[in-house]
């Protein structure tokens, strides 16, 4: 899960070892979020600003809270 598309495309060369070679996956999927649409105001800033690895464990829980928020609307 990733907050820009650069973020993904980073993830994915990763995956690349050689030319014409990648690392085995039995799956994989990618998810972009928009963090000013569904996450204006969210309360989990990344502790490191900028670092993938910090930013995306923000953002994963920005998005399970803003998940569990929209689960207990609908109860």
């Amino acid at each position: 899960m990733a907050d820009w598309p650069e973020d993904i495309a980073h993830a994915a060369r990763l995956l690349v070892t050689g030319p014409g070679l990648m690392v085995p996956v039995r799956g994989l999927r990618f998810e972009l979020f928009d963090p000013d649409t569904i996450l204006a105001g969210a309360d989990h800033p990344s502790t490191v600003p900028h670092n993938a690895r910090h930013d995306a464990i923000a953002l994963r829980a920005r998005i399970l809270a803003h998940e569990a928020w929209e689960a207990s609307l609908s109860e």
